[in-house]
């Protein structure tokens, strides 16, 4: 159950954004409910952005509709200010006036909202101490850490009671053993913002997974993928998705043994469920599916997944060694780009190296055949 279900589902966000700027078109319906998180994904160039800088009222678009609540931001008629707009911003950087205390640069929202310098101190350490930065009040931002001066923000965003969070990238910046520490607590204060919706704008799975509800993919300015967080990065679609979710995906169409790429390439794999033979789909696959053997090497079994690939690239990743392969000459070019994972002793035992052919063996138990 989700903490929009917890909430009561009802739906405190709702925006229809399009926007041209030079040769990018933004084409997005969103909506948030009561309570719950909606993470945004996609790369470099999508769009993320540029929807949460509608959100804001920092971007106007050229057509948009956009509610909160019972509340109407932006219509075709209308575009309320950002200060007006009741929405909390985190984003990347902290952002803090440097020449306010960190007690002071909470109090400046509620301040700029009217109230007193006694209430507007009382707003102040009362989030300081909900982001368990109470000890940081009378630091300036220069005197604060990376994750500190994030807490700072973070209770500065909540100081306004706003209706909307929106969280722009705010682990990116920090170093590893500060970005885990804040992530849970932005976490804890989500669950009990039960009438707070947020929007997330992230490249980490790992920040999806752990505060998000349901999750949107963009590319290009366009929903390419939608649903609840698991799901979407369980069951990829795209190769976006299945790049950050860290599973294979190949594209084609749907056939009795699984799917036929583009080449003619056939990947056996197992339905998740009725496919018409012909129609669009993918074949997803995690890297540990995926065996790695010399070419030319014969081999008592032959699996029906076998492919003529090379290496491409060899990096660590964590206690196991990621293979990256490209297509060869000799092989299917739907395998580009597949990757395996080989302990350090094997690819020694192996002798890989970028170039050394080899062939992909991947357990069609293991590959898992969805509609896109």
């Amino acid at each position: 159950m989700s903490r929009a279900d917890v909430a009561g589902g009802n739906s405190v966000l709702d925006a229809d954004i399009r926007l041209e700027r030079d040769a990018f078109e933004l084409d997005v319906r969103l909506s948030a409910a009561e309570g719950e998180v909606l993470a945004i994904l996609g790369p470099n160039g999508s769009g993320k952005s540029t929807v949460l800088g509608c959100l804001a009222g920092l971007l106007r678009a050229r057509r948009a509709r956009i509610t909160l609540g019972d509340r109407v931001l932006a219509d075709e008629r209308d575009h309320v200010p950002p200060h007006d707009r009741g929405i909390g911003l985190l984003a990347q950087q902290p952002l803090l006036f440097p020449h306010l205390s960190a007690a002071h640069n909470v109090a400046f929202g509620p301040r700029s909202k009217g109230a007193g310098r006694a209430e507007a101190g009382r707003i102040a350490r009362h989030w300081l101490s909900e982001v368990d930065a109470a000890e940081l009040a009378d630091r300036r931002p220069a005197q604060l850490s990376g994750g500190q001066a994030q807490r700072v923000a973070l209770a500065r965003a909540l100081a306004g009671e706003p209706e909307l969070l929106l969280l722009d990238e705010p682990f990116a910046a920090l170093d590893v053993d500060a970005a885990p520490a804040l992530r849970t607590l932005v976490g804890t204060v989500l669950r009990t913002g039960a009438h707070r919706a947020a929007v997330l704008v992230t490249h980490d799975p790992l920040d999806a997974l752990v505060l998000a509800d349901r999750v949107l993919v963009l590319q290009r300015g366009q929903v390419v993928e939608r649903g609840p967080t698991r799901d979407v990065l369980a069951k990829p679609r795209t190769g976006f998705t299945a790049r950050i979710a860290g599973l294979n995906l190949i594209r084609g169409t749907a056939c009795e043994a699984g799917v036929r790429a583009p080449d003619g390439t056939v990947i056996a794999g197992i339905a998740a469920g009725e496919l018409a033979e012909g129609t669009p789909a993918v074949a997803v696959f995690a890297p540990s599916a995926v065996a790695v053997q010399l070419d030319g090497v014969e081999h008592r079994a032959s699996p029906r997944n076998t492919f003529a690939a090379e290496v491409a690239t060899l990096e660590p990743y964590g206690p196991v060694i990621r293979l990256r392969a490209t297509a060869s000459r000799n092989g299917p070019g739907c395998v580009d780009g597949v990757s395996a994972e080989l302990t350090p002793s094997a690819v020694a035992e192996l002798a890989l190296h970028p170039g050394t052919p080899v062939r992909l063996v991947i357990k069609a138990a293991q590959v898992a055949v969805h509609p896109c």
